[in-house]
């Protein structure tokens, strides 16, 4: 059973890794008409026994990410672009702080039940 406290933690650390990624989209000028930011969206449920927590944004948005793209061809490293890694290394970084809150909630609970 998921408590209320665990929701609003994982709902917290999910707008604060919006926020997070909004502020790299700026930091790294990435995609500069503004369509990523305002494409870049979270939502946070219970499903059943699960807590899901998804994040939606434009598919280019992953391919500046991979500095993959138009006018680039497989292993051409003279005409190859510059990644701009607004999303990769923020969100995993955000998924070990995620991981290390729900193991402290988690042990908590079974400390309590002792």
């Amino acid at each position: 059973m998921i408590n209320q406290d665990t929701l609003e933690s994982v709902s917290g650390w999910a707008l604060r890794t919006r926020q997070i990624l909004s502020d790299n989209i700026d930091r790294l000028k990435v995609i500069e008409t503004g369509e990523l930011k305002a494409s870049l969206r979270v939502d946070t449920k219970i499903s059943g026994t699960e807590i899901i927590c998804s994040f939606k944004f434009m598919l280019k948005g992953k391919f500046v990410d991979m500095g993959a793209g138009r006018g680039r061809k497989a292993n051409d490293k003279k005409n190859s672009k510059k990644t701009k890694q607004w999303y990769c290394r923020a969100f995993y970084g955000r998924l070990s702080s995620l991981r290390g809150m729900i193991g402290y909630r988690l042990a908590e609970e079974v400390v309590k039940k002792l």
